[in-house]
This record gives C-alpha cells, structure tokens and sequence, in this order.
C-alpha cells in the first residue's frame, strides 16, 4: 500500500526517529525490553501498525516465539498490542 516503516537499528537512530515524528505518525516501541523504535509516517491503517508492531518484536530482545507488549503512540493517544515477531524472511520483503 505504499506505507513507510522506519526502524532504528540503535539507540542514537531511535532517539532520532522520536525526535523526528511529527503530528498524524505512529511511533511503535517494545514495553520495558530493549528493541527498536519504529516510525510510521503519516496515516496507518491497522495492518501496517500490526505489521511494524510484529518487526519491532523481531528486532528486540523479546525472547523468540513470545509475544511482545508493543506500545504503538500516535499523538497524544498510547495503546499497546501484544504480537509475536514476524518471520526473517518477510523482513527482507520489505526492506530497501
């Protein structure tokens, strides 16, 4: 559908994607384990916040085959959504 994902490889770059973020993006991040921070910019259907909410997982240190407790922030509204990682192979699908 065309929709961006943006993952921060380490902390300096997620720092950067948070500060980045403007009004209408979606932030996604992993609850109390270490792990990315992903940016959605612009409008997110709920298949690609799911999408990033399960890279982000594949990213973290969430031990594999759990799910993670991802905190998905779009402007000043915070849910969280609990998803398993998404498979390596549809990682590189996506990727540029």
């Amino acid at each position: 559908d065309g929709a961006k994902i943006i993952v921060g490889r380490n902390e300096k770059e997620n720092e950067a994607l948070e500060a980045y973020a403007a009004a209408g993006d979606t932030l996604l991040s992993i609850r109390d384990i270490p792990g990315p921070t992903v940016l959605l910019p612009g409008a997110a259907d709920e298949r690609t916040v799911g999408l990033a909410a399960s890279i982000c997982v594949r990213y973290s240190d969430v031990p594999e085959g759990t799910a993670g407790e991802v905190c998905v922030y779009r402007d000043t509204t915070l849910r969280t959504v609990h998803v398993t990682a998404c498979a390596k192979d549809l990682v590189r699908e996506y990727m540029i």
